[in-house]
């Protein structure tokens, strides 16, 4: 009897505390689908996702727009013809043409070329933002699968030596030496664990369901990865650099320098407008005497705009002046959400890395009193109740330390999407 005991204890330690680190917990049987890594679903992501196409596309939309940035106004060209000729003194006028080519107003192509180029920086950070958010998504349902795939490994496998643990008790039941109450409470044990398995398996579907939607195709599996870093050390090192802006700032100061551009654009356009060109006379046949009888008419000539509207012109000046401000205090604003979420992120991230350094202390106190319950357990010394609640304590803590380093995946998952 105590050499069967000591072979399951042993049996029950290779499956649990082995795989604890998540290295062998992960493996999953069978060869298909093909598996992928964390890289390939979020390139997968990046590829399929409508709102990241939506605006790569806008992005190059207003790349190619700036190319028309700076440009002059297209020449304009006019046509008359005089239903009854008038008689002048060198002829009856025809018909009559102009080509006029308005003259950019004085620094007007230079701020054009500026407000293009921050359209299309707003549109490559809107893309970068948009990228961020598909592989955030992509990030969180990826390590919520490698949750639930070890937990429904591990509880897979304790189900299994349970099932040999109530065998083996109540075969020791039949021949007088276990009672009714070890069988009880392995009963409950299984029954407590199945549902834990059963559930782990669910969640685990969702979240496969979400990333194959995530990526586009189904016809794969996630690649097991480890949730617990072999060098913990190095893993809980705060990665945020305090020069790097958040998306919402960069936007911001977008909106602030577009702003800027149009309040200036807007001073400009206060001046006189001046139009070039010429106007061409068709005259007809002539019986007069004069040298240039009969003879075409060309007319160098110039326009200028006169914006005398003042009331127009100081509404469109005092709009700018308040975007101006606006987009000022947008900016302020972002700066300081900036620092509101930097602080509490790093606080998560540092209760998170107390957290499961308590855990894994405790863990490693746990395979102690695993070691010396097995070794009484195997000598009568110990009854099998007293093992069992060793065993559902360490994976309570396995289990927990999972959850945490979940959470730290997803708050580095944030921090990247923030930036």
């Amino acid at each position: 009897m105590s050499a069967t005991k000591k072979t399951v204890l042993r049996t029950f330690l290779y499956l649990t505390l082995g795989p604890f680190m998540l290295g062998a917990a992960l493996e999953m049987a069978g060869q298909s689908p093909p598996e992928k890594s964390l890289d390939q679903v979020q390139e997968m992501t990046l590829a399929s996702d409508p709102g990241v196409v939506q605006h790569r596309l806008q992005a190059s939309a207003a790349l190619r727009a700036e190319a028309s940035a700076g440009t002059w106004a297209d020449p304009m060209l006019s046509f008359g013809v005089f239903a009854a000729p008038i008689e002048t003194r060198n002829g009856p006028q025809q018909a009559t043409a102009s080509l006029m080519q308005p003259l950019p107003l004085f620094g007007a192509t230079n701020v054009d070329a500026a407000l293009h180029a921050e359209r299309t920086a707003r549109a490559n950070i809107l893309t970068d933002q948009t990228q961020a958010g598909a592989v955030h998504q992509a990030t969180l349902a990826w390590w919520n699968w490698q949750l639930n795939a070890a937990n429904s490994h591990l509880l897979s496998d304790e189900l299994a030596l349970i099932q040999d643990m109530q065998d083996l008790t109540k075969q020791a039941y039949t021949d007088g030496q276990a009672d009714a109450l070890a069988l009880v409470l392995l009963d409950s044990e299984l029954a407590h664990r199945k549902g834990l398995h059963a559930q782990a398996q669910a969640n685990k579907q969702l979240w496969l369901q979400q990333l194959h939607l995530l990526s586009g195709d189904s016809a794969w599996t996630p690649q097991p990865g480890a949730l617990v870093p072999e060098a913990s050390g190095s893993f809980w090192q705060w990665q945020h650099q305090d020069t790097t802006l958040f998306f919402s700032e960069r936007l911001a100061l977008n909106a602030a320098n577009t702003a800027s551009l149009q309040e200036d654009l807007s001073q400009i356009g206060t001046k006189p407008q001046v139009s070039v060109g010429v106007q061409y006379f068709a005259i007809g046949p002539s019986e007069g005497t004069a040298p240039d009888a009969g003879r075409d008419a060309w007319l160098p000539s110039i326009r200028l705009s006169l914006p005398i509207h003042s009331k127009r012109n100081s509404a469109i000046r005092a709009a700018a002046t308040l975007r101006t401000q606006a987009a000022a205090s947008q900016t302020a604003e972002a700066r300081q959400q900036r620092v509101f979420i930097l602080q509490e992120l790093q606080r998560r991230w540092e209760i998170l890395a107390v957290e499961c350094t308590r855990i894994e202390a405790q863990l490693e106190l746990s395979e102690q009193a695993i070691a010396l319950a097995e070794t009484a357990y195997t000598q009568d010394s110990r009854d099998l109740e007293f093992v069992l609640r060793l065993y559902r304590k360490h994976i309570e803590l396995e289990l927990e330390l999972l959850q945490l380093y979940t959470q730290a995946h997803s708050t580095l998952a944030t921090l990247n999407l923030m930036q």
